[in-house]
């Protein structure tokens, strides 16, 4: 059960993603496109598709204010309850338009003095954080207001902000039939670039729920944000001239896991029988956890058994998915591979392998000078 609510971005944008018709506060889609012959006539589409939406609106101040709620008169309430995130863009009247507007109004803020404690209306929630975490907001929002779905109708940057956190659920997107262009232009989700291969897990993947066609040629298009708890595994087996050798050496020598640098170096030094292998859990690009397939471990030379799965690690964030049973198992199918009839391993875990199918034979000294457990499994 998800201790926020499901989140869906609801956006019209152009052909080319931009959600503006500039650079300039003074061009926007909701000013612009009535002017436009081609774009004027379905755009009452996207304002009606809009009525459907959650009861709970996500917006940021700067696009509020871009929209001129400062200066507008106040509205009728409606049902639906909005909240704001803003430091300096709406005014005193902006934030009592907004009263006047919502169910409930829930300013989120990291500004102390901003306008809105100026304001007394038994509706005006003020969530100041500083720095402001968007994940706690979210979850503040379901626990003290019950808030079960909001849509997400903020600027570029901070869609880019609820994409890197993966806080979105759903993309909702009117496209209009419109070339924009414009390096400076906002688009769906800007925010800071992409800087290497590793940063590659920051990359939403969408699973496409449905493709409508309004109209005038704008057109609807529905996805569903795939979570990384759904995102594809694959266990890599590999020797030193393996493309992902680096990656994963790098992996080991950064991971929390004391026993990692000691793989890392064994691999840089490429310290390793031809029949032995690293095993990766690789999610796209980003390495989830490794082990080892080797013909000895830590046993001293005195005990024949043969061969073992060790170094077995997952990285905090892909753990529940039972990746270290999956590494296990590729380790299991490298032994019978090669004619192995059984498979060991050492650890100290009691409880874990007994799940996998393994057996304790009892405590055995290590070269180190302690004691771990002898665990098999027949093949």
């Amino acid at each position: 059960m998800t201790h926020r609510p499901i989140t869906t971005l609801f956006l019209l944008q152009s052909v080319d993603g931009k959600i503006t018709t500039g650079a300039s506060d003074a061009l926007d889609f909701d000013r612009d496109f009535p002017r436009i012959p081609g774009l004027r006539e379905g755009l009452h589409q996207y304002y009606e598709i809009e009525q459907t939406t959650d009861l709970w609106s996500l917006n940021s101040g700067r696009v509020q204010a871009k929209m001129g709620v400062n200066k507008k008169p106040l509205p009728e309430k409606t049902p639906v309850s909005f909240v704001i995130l803003d430091n300096h863009h709406l005014t005193r009247r902006g934030v009592e338009y907004f009263c006047a507007r919502s169910r409930e109004f829930v300013l989120a803020t990291s500004n102390p003095r901003h306008p809105a404690y100026e304001v007394v209306a038994d509706n005006l929630h003020i969530f100041q954080q500083s720095p402001l975490c968007l994940g706690d907001l979210l979850r503040h929002l379901k626990e003290h207001f019950d808030c079960q779905r909001i849509t997400v109708q903020t600027g570029g940057t901070l869609n880019g902000l609820l994409l890197r956190e993966k806080l979105l659920d759903y993309v909702d997107v009117v496209v209009a039939p419109a070339l924009v262009g414009g390096k400076d232009t906002a688009s769906l989700a800007d925010g800071p670039s992409l800087q290497s291969a590793e940063e590659l897990s920051g990359v939403g993947v969408l699973s496409l729920e449905s493709a409508q066609p309004l109209a005038h040629s704008y057109l609807r298009l529905k996805y569903r944000v795939i979570p990384l708890e759904d995102a594809p595994i694959e266990i890599c087996a590999m020797d030193c001239g393996h493309p992902l050798w680096e990656k994963v050496c790098g992996f080991a020598e950064k991971c929390s896991w004391g026993a990692g640098p000691v793989l890392a170096r064994k691999m840089r030094e490429n310290a390793f029988e031809s029949n032995e292998r690293v095993l990766a859990a690789v999610c796209g690009e980003e390495v989830a956890g490794f082990a080892t397939f080797s013909n000895r471990d830590e046993l001293p030379p005195e005990y024949s058994f043969t061969p073992f799965v060790g170094f077995v690690f997952v990285d905090e964030k892909f753990r529940g998915r039972r990746l270290s049973e999956k590494l296990v198992n590729r380790g299991c199918e490298i032994a019978r591979g090669q004619g192995f009839t059984k498979i060991y391993l050492l650890s100290g875990e009691k409880g874990l392998y007994e799940k996998y199918g393994f057996e304790s034979l009892g405590d055995y000294p290590t070269v180190y000078g302690t004691m771990d457990q002898l665990f098999t499994k027949p093949l």
